[in-house]
């Protein structure tokens, strides 16, 4: 068996102690999750990560309906843990999630050793480019109802801070900054009261 190995990174602006509980909480999955793979958790309850926790989910890989099973073979948070596959449709697959506190934030190191039925070859041809479109579409964390809403909300503060600097110049900047903050969210796609593990409805 041949493994392969694929390596991507992103780095996040906040620190490492609110990164990580969000990469970590496996309800979060779902919202990780390409669109296209139709992520379904079905393990119960909460879901308290620690090293040997299994996690059992349903997904569509090229159409394909599959159950998956992960085990939680390391744990050590807020730094690193790594996840195996035991049932799936991988010969093997082992990814390690790494989180390097940095200056100006956190960076986000996902580290996946894999093999496939038929050898590289189909690895090559079907994983890879899957893997390469998920590199690009782990960052954002909003459906785009989510980004046209913080667009109307920083039109508000925007608004709302050309009325107010001529009364409250402190008020004034506050409510710019937070509609050039909220613009940033829309336009990434990207929530920070996401990324610090608070759930939103948008």
């Amino acid at each position: 068996m041949r493994i392969s190995s694929f390596e991507s990174e992103i780095c996040l602006p906040n620190g490492v102690d609110l990164i990580f509980p969000f990469f970590a909480d496996a309800r979060n999955l779902q919202v990780l999750t390409p669109p296209w793979l139709e992520f379904q958790m079905l393990t119960k309850g909460p879901i308290l990560m620690h090293s040997g926790r299994l996690i059992d989910y349903r997904l569509r890989i090229r159409g394909i309906p599959l159950r998956w099973r992960t085990r939680i073979d390391v744990w050590d948070p807020p730094y690193r843990f790594v996840d195996s596959q035991l049932k799936g449709p991988y010969s093997f697959w082992r990814h390690e999630h790494l989180f390097v506190p940095e200056r100006t934030g956190t960076r986000c190191i996902d580290q996946v050793q894999y093999a496939v039925p038929g050898g590289p070859w189909v690895g090559r041809l079907l994983v890879r480019p899957d893997l390469e479109r998920m590199k690009t579409l782990i960052v954002p964390n909003l459906q785009s109802e989510g980004r046209w809403a913080r667009g109307a909300i920083a039109l508000i503060f925007g608004a709302i801070a050309f009325v107010v600097i001529p009364f409250s110049r402190r008020l004034g900047l506050i409510l710019f900054l937070a509609a050039i903050f909220t613009v940033f969210e829309a336009v990434r796609g990207w929530c920070v009261l996401r990324a610090c593990g608070i759930r939103t409805q948008i």
